[in-house]
């Protein structure tokens, strides 16, 4: 999977959860009788964050931080009442949980430290207004939540810090494939044309000892020599295309040379029979 469609479906599913947390949490604010203006617009930055995904518009990091505002920001209007005193844990989990998909450890910092300011919050509303009583139980309680949060908080960011450097080992044995491949690439391209000219030599030599009738051995001197030839050109084109250095090029082709070099060939061979090749 390449890193953008990893990330798209990243962005995916970060939406789709705060979508169900936005859907669950206009429920219970007409339930509970919540600020009235406040459902309307989460149900419009809902439409907007999906919009926003599916136009691809902004780009990809004004994006995410437009999520991360919105979560903060619904996030905490949900913390901040009476009534969510124990359920806030919950939704901060989740939403730690969800935005650690994205790599971001500061973004997870200051989920945490949100949920912290919403704690404090809740207690001192707790005590003015006695709306939970704050005995052993519920401090216990409360001691509970925040240490279940943190060990969710520290395991994402612990998550998100091995897989950045396996990302980065990664990146570090492709690069050292790459330089290796470099390498093999330079050695067989210089090999190839240091081959060439004692190939040509003996192609060329063995041409005149076949016009001198130097025998059988002539032929097979040049045969070998010009399956070796061809063997190099095969490593110079394995070169260039791993290089992708090789340019398609459509030009007027004489055929004559072609047929003329087919032709010298086949004259170059002793015939016997002295047959006459007639070329039309």
């Amino acid at each position: 999977m390449t890193k953008e469609l990893r990330q798209i479906k990243n962005e995916q599913f970060i939406i789709f959860l705060i979508t169900i947390a936005c859907f669950g949490l206009t429920i219970e604010s007409i339930l509970l009788d919540w600020e009235f203006w406040v459902p309307p617009l989460v149900i419009i930055g809902t439409v907007f964050l999906w919009i926003a995904h599916i136009s691809g518009k902004p780009g990809h990091t004004i994006r995410i931080h437009y999520y991360f505002v919105y979560a903060i920001l619904t996030v905490f209007f949900h913390g901040v009442h009476e009534t969510s005193f124990f359920d806030a844990a919950i939704v901060m989990a989740t939403v730690i949980i969800a935005f650690s998909f994205l790599n971001s450890v500061y973004m997870l910092h200051i989920f945490f430290f949100e949920y912290i300011a919403i704690m404090i919050i809740q207690t001192y509303l707790a005590i003015k207004h006695d709306s939970t009583p704050i005995d052993s139980l519920n401090i216990s309680r409360i001691i509970l939540h925040v240490v279940f949060l943190f060990m969710i908080y520290m395991s994402c960011v612990k998550a998100i810090r091995d897989r950045i450097e396996d990302e980065e080992t990664d990146k570090e044995k492709d690069s050292k494939i790459e330089a290796y491949e470099a390498d093999m690439e330079d050695f067989l391209s210089n090999i190839s044309h240091e081959l060439r000219t004692p190939v040509n030599v003996v192609n060329g030599m063995s041409d005149l000892m076949i016009k001198r009738d130097a025998g059988e051995e002539a032929y097979s001197i040049k045969d070998a020599g010009v399956r070796l030839a061809y063997q190099i050109e095969d490593i110079q084109d394995y070169t260039e295309c791993k290089r992708k250095k090789v340019l398609l090029e459509e030009e007027d082709y004489m055929s004559v040379s072609l047929i003329n070099d087919v032709v010298m060939n086949f004259r170059l061979v002793d015939d016997d029979k002295n047959l006459e090749l007639v070329v039309d």
